[in-house]
């Protein structure tokens, strides 16, 4: 579902749920979609072989499972983010897989994925960037400017994004619930 929040400016609310994420379709000169991990119904509405710049607030799965639609972005994370990104030895090093069985006794992060529908291969054709940035960076696309706020806790490189002419400030993954932020 899209929520408009001005002419240019949409939220992709996700109706994917858990593992899923909301994302922003900036439709102006130069097309924008902030996170990739919006359910692929909802996703599909922002046009993903229209954009040409895919900004993610960070490197984890379910904020860039849809990075492989959109072919033609160039895809941007914050500097922090990008070895996870691109480099999945790495990604497995930053999100402490490879110590899940000294943490988590008993519970298989491998078979959890596999029941939410994550397979590796899906996995690693979403890990991947070409640019990065850095804090207080802004994307201009054209009559929309954004500037970069870093935020980190959630990773290292997590991101929100600042809307000034909007007045929006889309956070990413820092989640004022009764789930978080416990991370920070």
């Amino acid at each position: 579902m899209l929520v408009k929040i001005d002419d240019r400016v949409k939220v992709v609310l996700s109706e994917g749920g858990f593992m899923y994420c909301n994302c922003v379709w900036i439709d102006d000169d130069v097309q924008a979609v902030i996170d990739s991990g919006a359910d692929l119904p909802s996703l599909r509405q922002a046009h993903p072989a229209d954009v040409d710049i895919l900004i993610n607030t960070h490197h984890h799965y379910d904020h860039v499972r849809g990075n492989y639609l959109f072919d033609r972005a160039q895809v941007f994370i914050h500097e922090l983010d990008l070895i996870p990104m691109t480099d999945e030895i790495q990604m497995v090093h930053y999100n402490s897989l490879d110590r899940w069985p000294e943490l988590m006794t008993g519970y298989d992060n491998y078979e959890a994925a596999r029941l939410l529908g994550i397979e590796a291969a899906e996995i690693q054709r979403n890990m991947y960037a070409d640019e990065s940035f850095k804090d207080g960076r802004v994307f201009d696309f054209g009559s929309t400017r954004v500037e970069v706020i870093h935020t980190p806790g959630h990773s290292a490189g997590h991101c929100s994004f600042w809307f000034p002419e909007q007045d929006l400030l889309f956070s990413g993954d820092i989640c004022l619930t009764k789930a978080g932020p416990w991370y920070g």
